[in-house]
Parts: structure tokens; C-alpha cells; sequence
């Protein structure tokens, strides 16, 4: 995980060839910290290298940092995102010390990273924000609150060639709300001063999960500054700013003026009231910058381009302006007939023109902004299909759950009241397992009982769906026997998320008067009726993932013209125009009549 502290001390009677719990053979020591150990090892068996994580002996015996340790490898035993560190294993070395099986992680802490580089710019930034906040919206569903985010705790991997890979490390003094095992410690301050909110240093008991949004205000706040908001030295001085005084401006010219608003006063508020209030609303208003960031010309297609209101006014101000002046003479009124006729039709032509542009630039905005309201919603559709798969994969890969799924329905009931199965329904979730016997299929666990029942394939896919009403990211991933990894499945596990609208519908409801989403089942209204609207229609796809939906999936929206009277003014186009040609005609028959009967002396 870290790079070989020579310096360290050995540890809980463990030493370099040391054998832990007769399976891992320790190799060195990766770091060592006040409350424990980290070992590099590698397992005998199998020749897999991992990190393992040892209670210091002298605190073996100390309640509540053993519950603090142990803490730690159920959250991330539970969660199985892939932002949050693995933990494969966990046992006691002899003294009854536990110790907790970590994959082995290579790269740079986020701290690190960012002091090396002297703050990131903001595309990186945003993207680490973004997969810390993923992981953590993992932890909210399953009832956990971190409560200490901190740059030391996020670590910067390369997976699959990509680098700046997020691994949130050390849940070790998280909150865990349906259990309150912290109910022991309430009213003690616990947490790293300079990434506290508020409230976890005036009202410890009353911390929720927008403590955890806070943290991670402070920590897009360092990521882009090099420092943090409040860095005194002396605790009790931070501890009193960070509750009294606000926050200090970012004082950065790189970053937008937006993304410092979204900061300052809808993460790091001093009322949680007033922040964010989830992590999927942080992840859906990072999108946006994300957004930005790849594709600035559809940021700013939001608005009207400048050229648009100009070329309206000067359509309106040239009709109004269209005059013809009686003239006297019958050659100077041929003459006016034919310059006032092609007039008129330079006039028609040149306000069509102008109407033609003023079109142009208000479809490239208004399709700009569907464009880019599409990118947001295909971004959140993504993040909770992940972490809804990330927890699936977490309970179908434990070992108890391969051992249970080999049980009856009252076993299993069993095992979760005694709280031996990692598995909890946040609120709008449905959890299914079902167990597979030949062509027997029984359901062993329904959560909530009073749930409808998710269709379960024997798959392993992720997918969204839509019922015309409501929105759902749906996970399902077989279950394999326990002690035969490989063989085939003897159940399968299917968890379904509801998709919060709310935030999907405000967005588009700033730019269409009425849309949905089509290609996810039955189509999804979002705004106002389409058959009823009237306006421009557009059609944008969603650059979803393969697999998410089976479809192209788009979405529909209708916008208001910016113009004004459209119809009006092709009216006043046509009718010019048909002037034009009438004064033509005239002139056309007074040269014939002209030749016919020439003016004497002309």
C-alpha cells in the first residue's frame, strides 16, 4: 500500500518470514501508525501478495479501538465498491489480536500527490472528487458515514492502464447508523481537525452523512488550492475557526467561479441544511464540471449565443423601417417600380436570411444545453448503476453469503438477525436471493418483505430500468457454492435502486418545457407532457455504457423558441416577398406597355 517503512517497528511478534494465522507469510513492513501495523504478506496457497493490517498488541485489550478496528474490515468487507479498498480476509494473530486482509495497493497517497504537483488542475480534481464521492454514496446506502475523509486517506492507483484510480481507504471510525455501535463514544470529538465539519466538532452526536459531503468540500478545496481552509497548527484554534468563521475564498484564478460557489456554500456551509444533501446530488453537480471541463462549447450553449438577440432586433427594426415613397414622372416611376421591387426583394431576402440565423443560433443553444443536461443524467444513471453492482458484488462474493446461499430460507433468516450477513436495504432499494437446485429455484431472502419481486435472469448484468413511472438501476450477480469457487452458481443475487427523478427533472425543467427519457422500457416522463408542448424537438442520445440499457437510449425535449412570433414573421418574409414580386409585375408591364405605345420626345 506504502512504500517499506525500514524504520518501523515489527509489530505484534510478527517479523520479516513470520507465518500469521498459518496462511499469510510476512515479507516487510508497509507502515506503521498509533494504532497499528501494516505488513506486506503474501498468501502461502495461492502466491497472492496482500496487505494485512494489525492491531497493536498493547491495544488488544482496549474495547473501543478493537470495535474501531473491526469496524473497519466489516465497511469494507460490505461495500465492495471499487473505490474503496478490498478487504478479502480478516482473523487474530495469537494474543487474540486482530487483523484485517487488505489488497495490496501501489501508488501515491491523494496528500502526496497533491503537494508534489502543487494542486491539481481542475479536470483532475473533479474526477477524484467524483469517484470519492461514488464510493462514498456506497457507503451511505449501507448505512455507513465515514467521518474521516482526508487526502491521507485516498490512494491514487493505476487499474487497467488508467491512472488516478481512487482507492478511499481506513473506515475505522465510521459510523454505522442502523447498529449506532458508536453509541458508546457519543459526545466525543473524533475525526482529523482540518477536514472536521461543524457539527462533528460542536455536536458529535448529531453528525450524519452530510458530515462526510463537508470532508469532501475540504478536500476539492486542497486539491485545488495546496491547502486547506483552516490549517492552524494548535487544534483547539482550528477546531474554533472551522465552527465560527467562514470558510476563506479558493483565491485560485484556474478554477471557475461556479465550481468555488459549489464549494464554499453548498459543501462547505456551516449548516448542513444548507449543503448538498447526498451524495448523488454532489456526484450529479460534479457532472456538470466534468462536463465543462471536456466539452466547454456545450457548457456555454446554455445560453442564447450573442449574435441571436442582435440579428432579432434588426429584423424587427428593418420591417418596421420599409417604406416606399410616392414618386411623380412616368419614367422616374419605372424606374422607382423596378428599384422599389428589387428593393423588396433584397429586404425579404435579408430578413429571411437574418431569421434563417437567428434559427441557426437558437437550435445550436438549445441543443447545447439538452446536449449537456444529457450528459448529466447519463452520468448519474452510471454512478448508481455502479455502486448498486458494487454492493451486489460485495454480498455475493462474501464468504458467509456463498455458505448461506447452500442453507433454506429460515437459516438464512436466522443469520441475518443475528447480524452474520452483511446485508441491509437502504430506503427505495429491493434485495433479492434466490437459491438454484437443478430447476428448483426458491427464494431464500426478500428485503422488503412487502417489495414487489425484481426479475431475476441468473445473470451477471447491470442494467437501467424504467416502468414509465419510476427509474431503477438494477444489479444481478450469480452466487457461487462455498468452497468451490469457479462451479457453478448455486444462486444469484439481484439488488434494485431506485434513481432519485427529483434531481434528473429540475435540471432538464431549466431548459424544456416538457421531456423524457426513451429506450429504458416504457417511456419516462420528465417534464410537462411532449404531446401537449409546443416548441422545438430534440433528440439527444446518452452515452451510457454497454449493457446499461438494451437500447439506444435518448433524450426527448422540447424548448421554447428565443424568437418571438415565428410564425408572424415568416408572414411578414412572405408577404414582403410577395410584394416584391407584385411591384415587379407591375414594372415588367409598364416597360411592355412603354414599347408599345413609346412617350412622344423620349
Amino acid at each position: 500500500m506504502l512504500a517499506l517503512a525500514d524504520d518501523a517497528p515489527p509489530g505484534p511478534g510478527l517479523e520479516t518470514g513470520s507465518l500469521l494465522d498459518g496462511r499469510y507469510q510476512i515479507l516487510a513492513v508497509l507502515a506503521a501508525g498509533g494504532m497499528s501495523t501494516v505488513f506486506l504478506a503474501e498468501h502461502r496457497l495461492i502466491k497472492r501478495r496482500v496487505a494485512v493490517k494489525v492491531l497493536h498488541a498493547e491495544l488488544a485489550g482496549d474495547r473501543t479501538m478493537v470495535q474501531r478496528f473491526m469496524n473497519e474490515a466489516t465497511a469494507a468487507g460490505r461495500l465492495g465498491h471499487p473505490n474503496i479498498v478490498e478487504s478479502t480476509d480478516m482473523g487474530f494473530a495469537p494474543g487474540n489480536i486482530p487483523f484485517i486482509v487488505f489488497e495490496l495497493l501501489e501508488g501515491p497517497l491523494l496528500t502526496e500527490e497533491i503537494y508534489r504537483a502543487g494542486g491539481l488542475p481542475v479536470a483532475r480534481a473533479v474526477r477524484i472528487a467524483s469517484q470519492v464521492a461514488s464510493a462514498l454514496l456506497a457507503a451511505h446506502r449501507a448505512n455507513i458515514i465515514h467521518l474521516d475523509l482526508k487526502s491521507d486517506n485516498v490512494m491514487l492507483v493505476t487499474r487497467d492502464g488508467v491512472a488516478d484510480h481512487v482507492k478511499v481507504l481506513d473506515f475505522g471510525i465510521s459510523k454505522f447508523i442502523e447498529a449506532d455501535v458508536d453509541k458508546t463514544q457519543r459526545g466525543i470529538v473524533m475525526g482529523t481537525p482540518p477536514f472536521m465539519a461543524p457539527e462533528q466538532a460542536a455536536a458529535p452526536e448529531a453528525v450524519d452523512h452530510r458530515t462526510d459531503i463537508y470532508a469532501l468540500g475540504v478536500l476539492l478545496y486542497e486539491m485545488l488550492t495546496a491547502r486547506r481552509p483552516f490549517a492552524d497548527l494548535d487544534p483547539r484554534i482550528m477546531l474554533d475557526r472551522l465552527v465560527n468563521e467562514p470558510v476563506p475564498p479558493l483565491g485560485a484564478a484556474h478554477v471557475p467561479q461556479a465550481l468555488e460557489e459549489l464549494i464554499l456554500h453548498r459543501m462547505l456551509a456551516k449548516d448542513p441544511a444548507l449543503r448538498l444533501q447526498s451524495m448523488a446530488e454532489v456526484l450529479l453537480a460534479l457532472a456538470g464540471f466534468v462536463e465543462a471541463e471536456r466539452a466547454p462549447e456545450l457548457a456555454a450553449g446554455s445560453a442564447p449565443l450573442p449574435a441571436a438577440p442582435a440579428l432579432a432586433e434588426a429584423y424587427d427594426a428593418g420591417y418596421e423601417s420599409l417604406s416606399i415613397a410616392p414618386v411623380s414622372g412616368r419614367r422616374p416611376v419605372r424606374i422607382g417600380w423596378l428599384y422599389a421591387a428589387l428593393g423588396a426583394a433584397a429586404v425579404a431576402g435579408g430578413l429571411a436570411f437574418a431569421r434563417l440565423r437567428v434559427a441557426d443560433a437558437t437550435s445550436a443553444a438549445e441543443l447545447g444545453a439538452v446536449r449537456a443536461d444529457a450528459s448529466k443524467i447519463a452520468a448519474v444513471l452510471a454512478a448508481d448503476a455502479g455502486v448498486t453492482r458494487a454492493q451486489a458484488m460485495g454480498i455475493a462474493t462474501a464468504p458467509v453469503m456463498r455458505a448461506a446461499v447452500e442453507t433454506d430460507p429460515a437459516t438464512l433468516a436466522d443469520l441475518l438477525a443475528d447480524g452474520q450477513l452483511p446485508i441491509t436495504a437502504a430506503p427505495g432499494q429491493v434485495i433479492e436471493i434466490v437459491q438454484q437446485r437443478g430447476a428448483v429455484r426458491t427464494t431464500l431472502l426478500h428485503l422488503p418483505a412487502s417489495a414487489h419481486h425484481v426479475p431475476l435472469a441468473f445473470s451477471d448484468a447491470t442494467r437501467i430500468t424504467s416502468d414509465g413511472a419510476s427509474l431503477a438501476a438494477v444489479a444481478e450477480l450469480p452466487i457461487e457454492s462455498a468452497g468451490a469457487p469457479g462451479a457453478r452458481p448455486r444462486g444469484s443475487i439481484a439488488i434494485e435502486s431506485a434513481v432519485d427523478l427529483e434531481f434528473i427533472r429540475r435540471l432538464v425543467a431549466e431548459d424544456a418545457v416538457a421531456a423524457e427519457l426513451v429506450g429504458l422500457g416504457a417511456p419516462l416522463p420528465l417534464v410537462g407532457h411532449m404531446a401537449d408542448a409546443t416548441g422545438t424537438e430534440l433528440a439527444v442520445p446518452l452515452a451510457l455504457a454497454p449493457g446499461l440499457a438494451r437500447d439506444g437510449v435518448e433524450l426527448h425535449a422540447i424548448v421554447r423558441p428565443v424568437t418571438s412570433g415565428r410564425a408572424r414573421g415568416h408572414a411578414r418574409d412572405a408577404s414582403i416577398g410577395a410584394a416584391g414580386l407584385f411591384l415587379l409585375a407591375l414594372g415588367a408591364s409598364d416597360v411592355r406597355r412603354r414599347r408599345r405605345d413609346p412617350v412622344p420626345g423620349a
